[in-house]
């Protein structure tokens, strides 16, 4: 009863597995992942516009990407901005949810 046994074992998962079902993840849930996976502190101080930029549109936000390259926000910018920072000046970021999403977000990174 060979064949039989088989198919009851659980499959067996390896570090590759994990990254082949990464890839066959949708766009978004994969951006969701990325997004909150916690980065290193000084690595986020070192963003400079364009990557800020970049980690905008990965939370589906990308419509303020040129407002923050215009004021030239980069990573330790981006970790010092507040509620009223993103709604005011140079910004103008009028939903409530997006800025929430941004300071949600930088606090995972930072780990606060």
């Amino acid at each position: 009863g060979g064949a039989a046994e088989e198919e009851h074992r659980p499959p067996v998962t390896s570090t590759r597995g994990v990254v082949s079902a990464m890839d066959t993840l949708p766009p978004e849930e994969k951006d969701r992942l990325l997004a909150s996976r916690r980065v290193d502190p000084d690595a986020l101080m070192g963003w400079d516009a364009d990557k800020v930029a970049e980690w905008l549109e990965g939370l589906q936000l990308g419509q303020y990407a040129p407002k923050f390259k215009d004021a030239k926000v980069d990573g330790a910018l981006l970790a010092a901005l507040g509620d009223e920072d993103l709604a005011s000046g140079e910004l103008q970021m009028t939903n409530r949810l997006h800025r929430k999403k941004i300071i949600t977000r930088v606090k995972q990174m930072l780990g606060t």
